[in-house]
């Protein structure tokens, strides 16, 4: 029988459950209650099968004595395993293995358990037989799982959940003598035993039947769950080796490089950088040093780790006031010429002054940070965690990666095989080192570093075994079986104490980590639960948040020597490891896990209301609400507290989109909208929202979700301006498309929308209607309408969406009836706009390319690179905006090869949006330029049909192109009369607009229809009008083609067009 503490009066050791002490016969306390919490735990249900037969056989004083025999063999069989007797109902048995001690190989005790269960009680019922004529027999049911334990309730148990009533059902279902395991029991013990699948069993409150094993036999010695022996196990010599070049690359060379370390959790690769940090500091003194980690919901929390970069670069704590920040920004940069742009962009980024940075702005701010820091030795920066990585940090590293190429700069990411999943193209060309398990020399390793003396070599290769090469597993091996005296020092080495199997390795790190956590003092146990509340790392804020216990330091001081934190730089405590965080997380009630995080988010709300920290924020209160939900979905509070959750994720997403941070904004809305109790009103607002960043995002496509969303939640309280929006939102998507819409009726629900919202002050819904009345002025390429809306938006809207404006204005002064020089000098002009965003100056910088190939400069290309540079990795800079361009840009200048490759692309990526409005045009606009190579007629022809199924009648510029199209194909296959009505209609297409450009294009390319033709003189005028409505725009290169064919007319040069018509 196991053994409970000795007694407090003689230091005699107690058998478990002793009322008196053997030794001295003191009485012996009652054991206190077990601690409030989630555990998991295995369960033994057990009853006697057939025992109303007994009672009728047996005289009710010989039935009492037969049952009190049972129950001493069951708790004997129980306790035998160090499991505890929950409790006794009618003939049967509930024992409970993992409370009050918890074993990390508690499912395999509980099987023995019942296998010895089995037996003995066969014993007695052949004893019975003898003595009393009957006979009997137990049937058993084992399940694992998580319970909530604590002190019993008047007739209860001390531990209640789902897992008790499965294994209460799989006790029913057993037969006589028979056990009979739920998966995840099996799981956890099928290689130290033969079993068998049966049928599943029906459990109360599962939608499936539960899968079920029955027990055939228990091996001796074996666990239950088998290592790998035969996978391969390496050390890390090889890894350093590899990591070492990289670091004389930077050192020794002056060049830059990023670095990926991968490795399951566990695999130690926050150990391996670690040291090579170290390293690098030994070998290059005055080496400076950055430190940032992602977060599980990183795509939602911004800039968070680029923040805790910065301000470990700086030496920043994050309590420093705003004038300390910015000096120490400042003496960093010296007199470099960027100095006062960085020190803005920053500062704003670390809450240090009350503007706002985009964050495209900042990543250009914090590299230019880096160089100069670089500029006086190496930097070495550390991004953990980069698995949860947003498209944020990834973009920030493969910029450092790029830009700091030629720069001491050593760039160290720390992933999981996870993030190569989700990012397949990640950094192709860059090193990546992977970490493998530890064999036994690579333990004795570790264990000298973490113990500071050797393990015997027996030892070594125990853990080894025992750990499965896993560097966590062997750590927290080491520290559990130190902490419980089991591993002792003798001479200068450490060795075990007994047989390895009495803590034995569960089967995963949690269990593990349970194991460990659940024989910490109260105190400790409890503030490790507090703390897993932030994450990972808890910082200064966090931790006045969570912590109210005055003896905190201490506590925190005794669980850094237990190594299950560590002190964070500038303040605040980490996890060692996110693992040790989640089982301290999992253990807590969830009622307590409610309360923590609705204070932390209290405090995070109130500490940053309007910045980076929102979005942890409303993380937590996110928590708060669907915690509160599986504890009781009727809590009358909830639906309140789901509106506070709603509005903090909608101001967090607004934030996100001031930093042009789309993707994360849409993502934070997405959330807001899941919450399953809010208003209709408040569902309508947020709906609202992303109508508005699907618009930032260019995104006018499978709108539908949305519009039905919105209508769905039209009830009483919405008001005339809420359904005009929804009136002038519906007309606006089916007019992106093949509809017979009057775009009057389009443009009349759009200005009834803004007098609407006008009049009731409502600017979010003022600035949608100026948006969806732009697209019938493009539609109808009567571009010089869309300034007054353009102006309207620059005036009164937020940052971003002025720029978006900006750029707007941009197209109107690209396509409508003015010359190109002024879309140079606007763009000049908003260019030399400090606060401008880097993806915003990567659209301006569009237009600027876009007006260098109409005038046949050859700094295009140049152009073209330094716009996608500024655009690459933002959310801008993931849409077809740069193709568009590109393929605008090849166009102006005559380079048909380049548009057609520009536009298939543009092509495929609108049809694979289904982006019909879209798709029309790019597909015409393609066989157009195919026409002018001569291209395959038979593929034009479907490309115009494609074209001309999917065209609105109002997309006057398509409608012309189509026509042109098709009135060249007339003319090559020699089916002229066709060619005048088609020349007329693409001709009365354009005449209504103000489209200079797309009138002289549609011009041209009539000419080469009448060119096949034969028509010399219809050519000359055609290109005639086209010469001169291009020099009206200023587009010299297209006019200066124009002129050459002009010139072949007058000089009577052969016209191709006598060629044999193309069948």
């Amino acid at each position: 029988m196991g053994v409970a503490a000795g007694c407090a009066h003689c230091a005699e050791q107690l058998p478990q459950r002793a009322r008196f002490c053997p030794g001295c016969g003191s009485p012996v306390p009652e054991a206190a209650a077990p601690r409030e919490g989630r555990r998991l735990v295995t369960l033994l249900f057990t009853d006697v099968a057939g025992s109303t037969a007994l009672g009728e056989r047996l005289d009710d004083e010989a039935v009492r004595g037969v049952m009190g025999r049972y129950f001493d063999v069951a708790r004997a069989a129980v306790e035998r395993h160090g499991g505890s007797v929950e409790k006794f109902v009618g003939d049967a048995v509930l024992a409970v293995f993992g409370v009050p001690e918890l074993h990390e190989d508690d499912a395999l005790r509980a099987v023995r358990a019942a296998r010895d269960l089995v037996v003995d009680l066969g014993a007695l019922s052949a004893e019975l037989h003898d003595r009393l004529g009957v006979r009997f027999a137990v049937r058993c049911g084992i399940n694992t799982g998580t319970v909530v334990v604590g002190a019993a309730r008047a007739g209860g148990s001390f531990a209640t959940g789902d897992a008790v009533n499965t294994a209460a059902r799989l006790e029913q279902a057993a037969r006589a003598g028979e056990v009979l395991l739920g998966a995840p029991t099996y799981e956890l013990v099928r290689d130290a035993i033969d079993a068998e699948p049966v049928d599943p069993v029906s459990a109360r409150g599962k939608a499936e039947p539960v899968p079920a094993y029955r027990l055939v036999s228990v091996r001796a010695d074996v666990p239950g769950r088998a290592r790998r022996l035969d996978a391969p196990l390496v050390g890390r010599s090889t890894e350093r080796a590899e990591l070492d070049r990289w670091v004389g690359r930077v050192v020794d060379d002056g060049r830059g490089a990023v670095v990926t370390v991968l490795g399951a959790a566990g695999m130690g690769k926050t150990r391996i950088v670690a040291d090579l940090v170290e390293r690098v500091s030994r070998r290059a003194p005055g080496v400076r040093r950055g430190h940032g980690r992602c977060a599980s919901y990183g795509e939602d929390v911004g800039l968070w780790p680029v923040i805790e970069l910065i301000r470990s670069l700086l030496g920043l704590t994050g309590e420093e006031d705003a004038p300390t920040v910015r000096a120490r920004i400042a003496a960093e940069m010296g007199e470099d010429a960027d100095r006062g742009p960085v020190v803005e962009a920053l500062a704003a980024v670390l809450g240090a002054t009350d503007g706002a940075a985009g964050h495209d702005e900042t990543l250009w701010a914090f590299v230019t940070l880096v160089r100069r820091i670089a500029s006086g030795g190496p930097v070495v920066l550390v991004v953990d965690d980069l698995h949860w990585a947003g498209s944020t940090v990834l973009e920030l590293v493969e910029r450092l990666g790029s830009d700091l190429a030629t720069c001491p700069v050593l760039v160290l990411g720390a992933a999981r095989p996870a993030l190569l999943a989700d990012q397949p193209d990640w950094l192709p060309a860059s090193p990546r080192v992977e970490l493998t398990p530890f064999d036994g020399a690579d333990v004795a390793d570790q264990a000298l570093a973490l113990l500071g003396s050797p393990l015997t070599v027996e030892t070594a290769q125990v853990v080894a075994r025992h750990a499965g090469g896993n560097p966590l597993f062997v750590e927290e091996m080491l520290g559990r079986l130190r902490d419980l005296g089991r591993l002792t020092q003798a001479e200068g080495v450490w060795g075990l104490t007994g047989a390895i199997s009495a803590t034995d390795v569960p089967p995963t790190v949690s269990a593990l980590l349970a194991s460990r956590l659940a024989e910490l003092p109260g105190p400790q146990r409890g503030l490790l639960e507090q703390l897993s509340v932030a994450g990972l790392e808890a910082d200064p804020v966090d931790l006045a948040a969570l912590v109210d216990d005055p003896g905190a330091p201490g506590l925190l001081a005794e669980l850094e020597a237990r190594d299950l934190v560590r002190p964070r730089v500038g303040g605040g405590w980490s996890f060692r490891h996110v693992l040790i965080r989640d089982a301290a997380y999992d253990a807590m009630p969830k009622a307590r896990r409610a309360e923590l995080h609705q204070r932390l988010a209290d405090a995070l709300q109130g500490h940053d209301p309007s910045g980076e920290r929102l979005a942890f924020a409303a993380h937590h209160l996110e928590q708060v609400v669907r915690l509160r939900r599986e504890l009781a979905a009727g809590d009358p509070e909830l639906p309140e507290l789901e509106v506070r959750t709603a509005w903090l994720l909608a101001d967090a997403a607004e934030a996100a989109q001031a930093r042009e941070e789309l993707q994360a904004a849409r993502g934070l809305l997405n959330r807001a909208l899941a919450l399953p109790t809010l208003t209709a009103a408040l569902r309508r607002d947020l709906i609202v929202r992303q109508f508005e960043v699907k618009g930032e995002l260019w995104q006018v496509s499978d709108t539908q979700p949305l519009l039905d969303q919105y209508a769905d939640c039209l009830d009483g309280t919405a008001t005339d301006l809420e359904r005009a929006f929804l009136a002038a939102e519906r007309l606006c998507a089916e007019s992106n498309g093949p509809s017979s819409l009057d775009l009057d009726e389009v443009e009349a629900a759009s200005r009834r929308l803004l007098a609407l919202a006008t009049e009731a002050g409502n600017l979010r819904l003022a600035l949608r209607a100026r948006h969806q009345l732009i697209q019938p002025v493009a539609l109808r390429a009567v571009w010089a309408a869309g300034l007054e809306h353009v102006a309207a938006i620059e005036k009164s809207a937020p940052l971003h969406q002025v720029w978006e404006a900006r750029f707007f204005r941009g197209l109107v002064l690209l396509h409508g009836p003015f010359p190109l020089r002024l879309l140079a000098e606007h763009v000049d002009a908003q260019l030399t706009d400090p606060a401008l965003s880097r993806s915003a100056r990567g659209m301006l910088l569009l237009e600027r390319a876009l007006v260098l190939g109409a005038v046949g400069s050859a700094e295009t290309e140049a152009a073209f690179a330094r716009a996608e540079e500024h655009l690459a990795g933002t959310d801008l800079g993931d849409i077809h905006l740069a193709d568009l361009v590109r393929a605008e840009a090849a166009a102006l200048r005559g380079d048909r090869r380049v548009m057609v490759e520009a536009m298939q692309r543009l092509v495929v990526r609108a049809r694979a949006e289904n982006d019909l409005g879209h798709v029309c045009t790019y597909v015409a606009w393609w066989a157009l330029a195919l026409l002018e190579q001569d291209g395959d007629l038979t593929l034009v022809a479907e490309l115009l049909d494609e074209a001309e199924e999917v065209t609105a009648p109002y997309d006057v510029a398509t409608v012309g192109m189509i026509a042109a199209g098709r009135a060249i194909i007339a003319a090559r296959r020699g089916r002229r009369s066709e060619v005048p009505p088609l020349v007329t209609r693409a001709l009365a297409a354009l005449e209504p607009t103000d489209a200079l450009w797309q009138q002289a294009d549609v011009r041209r390319w009539l000419a080469l229809a009448a060119r096949h033709g034969g028509e010399t003189e219809e050519e000359r005028v055609l290109l005639t009008g086209a010469h001169d409505l291009y020099e009206r725009k200023g587009m010299t290169v297209m006019a200066r083609e124009v002129e050459r064919r002009l010139a072949e007319i007058d000089a009577g040069a052969e016209i191709d067009a006598v060629s044999p018509p193309v069948s």
